[in-house]
Protein backbone atom coordinates (compact mmCIF):
# COMPACT_ATOMS: atom_id res chain seq x y z
CA UNK A 1 0.00 0.00 0.00
CA UNK A 2 1.18 3.56 -0.96
CA UNK A 3 1.79 6.01 1.86
CA UNK A 4 -0.38 8.85 1.27
CA UNK A 5 1.50 11.00 3.89
CA UNK A 6 3.18 13.87 2.59
CA UNK A 7 6.46 15.12 4.00
CA UNK A 8 6.76 18.50 4.91
CA UNK A 9 9.17 20.53 2.25
CA UNK A 10 12.57 20.30 4.39
CA UNK A 11 12.43 16.70 5.01
CA UNK A 12 11.49 16.39 1.50
CA UNK A 13 14.61 18.82 0.12
CA UNK A 14 16.78 16.47 2.47
CA UNK A 15 15.40 13.24 1.05
CA UNK A 16 15.66 14.52 -1.91
CA UNK A 17 19.42 15.30 -2.11
CA UNK A 18 20.32 12.44 -1.01
CA UNK A 19 18.41 10.19 -3.24
CA UNK A 20 20.29 12.45 -5.60
CA UNK A 21 23.50 11.60 -4.44
CA UNK A 22 22.67 8.02 -4.71
CA UNK A 23 21.49 8.77 -8.22
CA UNK A 24 24.96 10.66 -8.96
CA UNK A 25 27.05 7.80 -7.19
CA UNK A 26 25.25 5.38 -9.28
CA UNK A 27 25.85 7.71 -12.84
CA UNK A 28 29.64 7.89 -11.98
CA UNK A 29 30.49 4.03 -11.28
CA UNK A 30 28.70 3.41 -14.63
CA UNK A 31 26.29 0.44 -12.93
CA UNK A 32 23.07 0.08 -14.98
CA UNK A 33 21.29 -1.80 -12.04
CA UNK A 34 22.32 0.79 -9.46
CA UNK A 35 21.54 3.82 -11.85
CA UNK A 36 18.06 1.93 -12.47
CA UNK A 37 17.75 1.39 -8.60
CA UNK A 38 18.25 4.93 -7.93
CA UNK A 39 16.41 6.67 -10.47
CA UNK A 40 13.33 4.21 -9.03
CA UNK A 41 14.09 5.42 -5.51
CA UNK A 42 14.09 8.96 -6.90
CA UNK A 43 10.73 9.00 -8.95
CA UNK A 44 8.87 7.30 -5.89
CA UNK A 45 10.08 10.03 -3.78
CA UNK A 46 8.56 12.63 -6.62
CA UNK A 47 5.58 10.95 -5.93
CA UNK A 48 5.90 11.47 -2.25
CA UNK A 49 6.25 15.35 -2.85
CA UNK A 50 4.49 18.14 0.08
CA UNK A 51 1.37 19.57 -1.87
CA UNK A 52 1.78 23.23 -3.65
CA UNK A 53 0.28 24.86 -0.89
CA UNK A 54 3.50 23.46 1.94
CA UNK A 55 5.88 25.38 -0.44
CA UNK A 56 4.28 28.90 0.76
CA UNK A 57 6.30 30.83 2.74
CA UNK A 58 9.84 28.99 2.43
CA UNK A 59 12.43 30.18 3.84
CA UNK A 60 14.91 31.76 1.58
CA UNK A 61 17.47 29.17 2.06
CA UNK A 62 15.02 26.66 1.75
CA UNK A 63 14.46 27.88 -1.89
CA UNK A 64 17.76 28.10 -2.80
CA UNK A 65 18.02 24.40 -1.56
CA UNK A 66 14.68 23.71 -4.09
CA UNK A 67 16.51 25.37 -6.87
CA UNK A 68 19.63 23.80 -6.51
CA UNK A 69 18.20 20.33 -6.23
CA UNK A 70 15.66 20.86 -9.17
CA UNK A 71 19.53 21.76 -11.36
CA UNK A 72 21.04 18.60 -10.35
CA UNK A 73 17.63 16.80 -11.03
CA UNK A 74 17.48 17.99 -14.86
CA UNK A 75 21.30 17.30 -14.84
CA UNK A 76 21.34 13.97 -13.74
CA UNK A 77 18.24 13.11 -15.63
CA UNK A 78 20.67 14.74 -19.00
CA UNK A 79 23.15 12.11 -17.53
CA UNK A 80 21.07 9.11 -17.17
CA UNK A 81 19.38 9.49 -20.55
CA UNK A 82 23.04 9.83 -22.24
CA UNK A 83 24.33 6.54 -20.48
CA UNK A 84 20.38 5.06 -21.54
CA UNK A 85 21.60 5.86 -25.43
CA UNK A 86 25.29 5.22 -25.41
CA UNK A 87 24.08 1.66 -24.22
CA UNK A 88 21.96 1.58 -26.64
CA UNK A 89 24.49 2.34 -29.36
CA UNK A 90 26.49 -0.18 -27.94
CA UNK A 91 23.81 -2.83 -28.36
CA UNK A 92 23.19 -2.31 -31.96
CA UNK A 93 26.83 -2.18 -32.75
CA UNK A 94 27.80 -5.41 -30.92
CA UNK A 95 24.87 -7.56 -31.11
CA UNK A 96 22.69 -6.08 -33.99
CA UNK A 97 20.50 -8.97 -34.05
CA UNK A 98 19.20 -8.85 -30.18
CA UNK A 99 19.10 -5.09 -30.39
CA UNK A 100 15.65 -3.47 -30.40
CA UNK A 101 14.76 -0.82 -32.07
CA UNK A 102 15.11 2.82 -31.76
CA UNK A 103 12.71 5.14 -29.53
CA UNK A 104 12.16 7.40 -32.22
CA UNK A 105 12.82 5.19 -35.20
CA UNK A 106 10.85 5.96 -38.02
CA UNK A 107 7.89 4.31 -38.44
CA UNK A 108 7.24 1.42 -41.44
CA UNK A 109 4.24 1.44 -43.41
CA UNK A 110 1.80 -0.88 -42.92
CA UNK A 111 0.22 -3.69 -45.25
CA UNK A 112 -1.71 -1.99 -47.95
CA UNK A 113 -1.25 1.73 -47.35
CA UNK A 114 -0.45 4.10 -50.04
CA UNK A 115 3.48 5.46 -50.06
CA UNK A 116 3.01 9.55 -48.27
CA UNK A 117 -0.14 8.66 -46.71
CA UNK A 118 0.95 6.60 -43.78
CA UNK A 119 0.09 9.55 -41.58
CA UNK A 120 -4.00 8.37 -41.96
CA UNK A 121 -3.59 5.37 -40.44
CA UNK A 122 -2.35 6.99 -36.96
Amino acid sequence: MVSTHKPAPKAWLDALGLRLDDLERALLSSDPAAVESASHAVQLLMGQAPAPRMWNGLAAQEVGTLQRQARRFAGLRQAALRLCAQSERATRVLLPETASSPTYAPRQPRGGSLPGRSYLSA
